[in-house]
């Protein structure tokens, strides 16, 4: 399992290791927890974070060092800000790094999940945000059981339609699961939709109820293809261009015709 990567920049001990404790206990990877600008900036290049929760006055350095570790973020590689502060004039500041959330002091642990949601959806856009699943460039974020969880795309096996759900079958083993230990179930999601959201080049329509990773697909045939232990059916309004992509984009893989 690939958990979630946050980055904590708060300069005091307690409430740093509060919210570290927090995360942790909700699933996430605590990736760097520190109390400098110094520190944020390092752990910025060697934890590569998912998410960073920036405090933005830290004691001793400059009164706006959170801001100043979010313009980094910004210039670098950006991914979503939620900022953290007592101190509400601070806002307008803030925000011209585009934050995905913000949270005044004193917070509940609640709006903290709360605003980590809302900073992945309002990150990557309506368009990449299905119900509670967050479509990155390189992977999926899933919500499930009040947990979130990032699912590399390499990762991705294939997605069975389940009535108006999603099966997301991947090629390991979670310690903690519903329906299945390789799988994700994903709710209130049509395949459709789920598809369009997906890049074309690595994922395809294979089925009216399944879709496949190529990149995952071990050996096929024009009725059905193996993803690792698991077999699935091609039907025939798709079968030619499955049998065009496997022969083509994929040369590596064996299609029997």
């Amino acid at each position: 399992m690939s958990k979630i990567k946050v980055l904590i920049l708060e300069d005091l001990p307690f409430q740093r290791m509060e919210l570290a404790a927090m995360l942790e206990d909700n699933g996430y990877e605590v990736a760097a927890a520190v109390g400098s600008v110094e520190e944020a900036l390092n752990a910025l290049e060697t934890h590569r974070p998912d998410l960073a929760l920036l405090d933005i006055k830290i004691e001793g350095e400059d009164e706006e060092g959170g801001i100043k570790v979010g313009e980094a973020i910004n210039a670098r590689k950006r991914i979503p800000i939620i900022y953290l502060t007592a101190l509400e004039e601070a806002f307008e500041k803030a925000k011209t790094t585009r934050p995905a959330g913000y949270l005044t002091k004193p917070y509940h642990p609640a709006d903290v999940f709360r605003n980590i949601d809302l900073a992945f959806y309002n990150f990557y856009g309506q368009r990449e945000s299905l119900g509670r699943v967050h479509i990155t460039p390189t992977a999926l974020l899933i919500k499930e059981s009040d947990v979130m969880e990032k699912v590399a795309f390499s990762h991705i096996l294939y997605a069975k339609a389940r009535n108006n759900d999603i099966l997301l079958y991947v090629d390991y083993e979670r310690e903690h699961y519903l329906i299945e230990p390789n799988c994700f179930f994903i709710t209130s999601i049509q395949l459709g939709k789920f598809a369009e959201a997906l890049p074309p080049s690595q994922f395809m329509r294979v089925h009216r109820s399944y879709l496949v990773n190529l990149a995952a697909v071990r050996s096929g045939s024009a009725r059905q293809l193996i993803l690792g232990t698991h077999e699935v059916p091609v039907s025939e309004k798709y079968r030619e261009e499955v049998m065009r992509r496997l022969q083509t984009d994929l040369p590596q893989i064996n299609a029997e015709v």
